[in-house]
């Protein structure tokens, strides 16, 4: 699989599942929501800060709670609706633009 088949593999899923054990931003689950598709991600802090409602979260390590939130999102229409919708709405804290200005504004500082 090459990368830039990526958001059209995301985009016919009827959800991601994001179970990191790495601290990163989250650029996945930014990418899920921007294609309409409901998250399950880590429950790590840095993954709830960027997700906040917009997911449903697991423990990464936790093989058994994976299973039963990807079922209950699977068989929840409602709930796969509303995760759309709040993950669309959690977009509009992020840019690439708010993120360069936030960047020289940190740089130019020190």
């Amino acid at each position: 699989m090459d990368e830039e088949d990526l958001p059209e593999i995301i985009k016919n899923a009827k959800i991601f599942v994001f179970p990191s054990f790495y601290e990163g931003f989250g650029l996945p689950i930014l990418e899920a929501f921007t294609l309409g598709v409901p998250v399950i991600a880590s429950s790590n802090n840095c993954l709830k800060e960027i997700g906040e409602q917009g997911c449903l979260y697991v423990d990464p390590q936790n093989i058994a709670e994976i299973t039963e939130t990807i079922h209950k999102l699977l068989n929840d229409s409602e709930l796969r609706n509303k995760l759309i919708i709040l993950g669309k709405e959690r977009l509009n804290n992020f840019s690439w633009k708010k993120s360069a200005q936030e960047t020289c504004e940190l740089l130019l500082s020190k």
